[in-house]
This record gives structure tokens, sequence and C-alpha cells, in this order.
């Protein structure tokens, strides 16, 4: 497929789920929650192809946010599904590596598993937790998952890193990732790259290599752009700039109704806590123009309002 069209069609994957929304708020469509259901489903099977579960908890909990918009869900109802969405991600993060291993075809430390399908797979080590539940709460697990999550490490990285190896780029990175998004590859095919190893070589002096996915992440690039007080002003402005897009989207729904069902497409990335400036960027503005193109098609050439 041509680079220039990855990004389209990837965003194009997500439509499953925003017309699994459509479809929940229409009147006309009694089997509301069963499609919600298959758009929750679309996403599990996502995950377990690619052995990526981003995509599962994001829209997972989009999904789950309408629907308890919708049903005006007690704020008690509320906080059991938050435990609930707690305890699943546990899960998650118990089982992704070793799913990840054996999804590639590494069976060398569970041999039996060989040949199974990748939901066997992935219901085995379900169950293996579900039945020793060490493996989910015990402390190795747990610290493993707060090392996961412990974003402000590779930021403390940057900061140890720059500016006594690495001096600050005063706005280029930042620069480029404005510029990045509104230049297409084949016109500038060395514009940055998003994944976060160029800025992780670069900020931090650390190479996670190329299948490890680590970013030093808005706040770190803030840092590295701008110094500690520097850095803070521009995540003001930063955070001011989605705001104020956001109130738009809002008072755009007056005129296109539906507009509030792309929020979570278009502001995707902005709540990815690894995703770098570049990638936000890249996403928001992309999105933008994909979701005023579905508009333009469905009025234009369908004759139908979305």
């Amino acid at each position: 497929m041509p680079s220039m069209l990855a990004f389209p069609v990837k965003l194009g994957s997500n439509l499953v789920y925003i017309g699994g929304l459509y479809v929940y708020f229409s009147h006309s469509t009694p089997q509301r929650n069963a499609f919600l259901l298959l758009a929750l489903a679309a996403a599990l099977g996502h995950a377990l192809l690619q052995a990526m579960f981003g995509m599962l908890v994001k829209w997972g909990v989009f999904i789950l946010m309408y629907f308890m918009i919708k049903r005006q869900t007690l704020l008690s109802t509320k906080l059991i599904f938050t435990g609930i969405g707690l305890a699943f991600l546990l899960l998650i993060q118990s089982i992704k590596y070793d799913y990840r291993l054996l999804n590639s075809g590494w069976f060398q430390e569970r041999p039996e598993l060989a040949g199974e399908s990748s939901l066997a797979i992935f219901t085995k080590l379900v169950d293996e937790r579900i039945d020793n539940p060490d493996l989910l709460f015990g402390k190795p697990m747990l610290t493993n998952a707060l090392d996961r999550l412990n974003q402000g490490y590779l930021t403390s990285l940057a900061i140890a890193y720059t500016p006594l190896h690495e001096p600050y780029a005063y706005g280029e990175t930042i620069f480029k990732a404005g510029l990045a998004s509104f230049i297409p590859r084949f016109m500038w095919p060395k514009k940055p790259e998003t994944g976060g190893r160029v800025n992780m070589i670069r900020f931090t002096g650390y190479d996670p290599g190329e299948i490890t996915s680590m970013n030093i992440a808005p706040l770190g690039d803030a840092y590295v752009n701008f110094g500690p007080w520097g850095g803070a002003l521009f995540l003001f402005f930063y955070a001011l700039m989605f705001k104020a897009a956001l109130n738009y989207l809002f008072k755009l729904t007056d005129t296109y109704p539906t507009l509030i069902l792309w929020a979570p497409l278009i502001f995707f990335e902005t709540i990815h806590v690894e995703s770098d400036v570049v990638a936000v960027f890249n996403h928001f503005v992309k999105s933008i123009l994909f979701v005023a193109v579905v508009y333009y098609f469905a009025k234009e050439v369908l004759k139908k309002e979305i």
C-alpha cells in the first residue's frame, strides 16, 4: 500500500466504531445495544490479530462513555464500571507480553499452545490468571504494571540527558511537527517520523530499538525544546489549543449534530500519554480533514445527511 494512503486507511478502520455509535443513537434501530457490542467485538478482534490492545482499551472507554451518557447512568454504576475497567486493564497488562510472544510463533516455553488460534491462546492466558490470581495481583505483576504506566520515567531520562548532553531544541521539533501535519511525505521524504525512537535517541541517549515503542511524550517534548519554565508555558497553550478546538467542535454540533460522535477519532491521540507532539498534531490535523471529506462525500455524492 502506498505510504500516502496508509494513514487514511488507518483512520477509516475506525468507522466501524463510529458507525456503532451512529446506530446506537438512532431511534429507528431496536437492536442498538447489539451494534455497540459488535463494535467492541471488532476492537477485540483487531487486538488479537495485531497483538496490540491500545485500540481496544481506548474505544472500549469511548463507547462506554457514550453508553452511560445516553442511559444517564448513576454515579455508583459508573464507579462499578470504572473498577471493572481497571481490573481489565490489569488483566491485559499481565498477558500482553506472553500473548505477543506466542502470537508471533515463539512456543519454546509453551509448546502445548503451538498451532492454536489467537483466540484460543488469549483465552488460555486469561483462564490461567483466573485460576491463579497471583499471576494478576502478585507483586511482580503489579510492579511491572506500575513501571509500564510510569511515563515520568521516560520524562526523567530526557531531563537528565538534556541539556547536559544534548542542547535544547528551542522549538525545532515542535515547528517540524506542525509542518509535518500538513505536508505529505512524498513532498517531504525526510519529515519527522512518529513512534518516538528518534526523540528517545536524541534527547535521552537511549535506543529502544525498532520493535519497542517508547516516547518522551508532550511533557518531555516541551522540556527538551524550552526547558522547565518554557516547557510549562508551552504546555499551557498546547492544552488551551485543544480546549479551543473542542469548544469549536461543540459549536459546530448546532449545525452538524452527529459531529459529536466523531470527537473520539479527532482527539484520539491527544489522550495518549506516550504520543509525542508530532504524532498528536499529525493525527489531529489529518483526522479533521478525514471527517470533513466524509461529510462532504455523504452530502455531495451520496446526497445524504449524516
